[in-house]
């Protein structure tokens, strides 16, 4: 772990990905050990609705649904965490969110003091992806921004592949 965000220890590859429980846009709870030798998370910390980068990242990132579901060998969860309220991202997931990935409200920024995504120390406009892999692991950490606030599907894809070995 190395010093970042004011002196805090980053979350980084190698590391067992702390524990947390968030609502989602489902109305229901996420747990990230529930999917402990179950499946492979994806992780995306973002600004959220403020960000129109963000947003379109959290609907692009759909778009992998096929290839990272169980039937590709990869199965991979798409989980994206903002700050916004549960009532806030409950109004943009019905009229425009994802429809696969999950999405998840962290105003009170418990998961964001957990893993210290790049701009979680003051500095905005970033978006940082953690892969939790079935042992619970980080197998790949993706820091982008802020020049490059949008990561391409396939770019993802790659990482992701890279870090899971497939």
């Amino acid at each position: 772990l190395s010093p970042k965000n004011g002196g805090a220890p980053s979350v980084g590859v190698g590391s067992l990905a702390p524990d947390f429980t968030l609502q989602g846009t489902s109305g229901q709870e996420f747990t990230l050990s529930a999917y402990k030798g179950k499946s492979n998370v994806l992780l995306l910390f973002n600004e959220g609705l403020s960000c129109q980068p963000c947003l379109q990242q959290m609907r692009d990132l759909d778009g992998l649904n096929a290839q990272f579901n169980q039937f590709s060998g990869m199965n991979v969860l798409v989980v994206s965490i903002t700050p916004d309220s549960i009532g806030q991202l409950q109004d943009w997931a019905r009229s425009a969110g994802p429809q696969y990935g999950l999405v998840l409200s962290d105003p009170s920024l418990v998961a964001f003091n957990l893993y210290h995504p790049i701009g979680s120390g003051g500095s905005h406009m970033t978006h940082t992806f953690f892969l939790v892999n079935k042992s619970g692991k980080i197998v790949w950490r993706g820091d982008y921004g802020p020049g490059n606030m949008y990561v391409q599907n396939s770019e993802i894809l790659a990482a992701v592949k890279r870090a899971l070995g497939t």
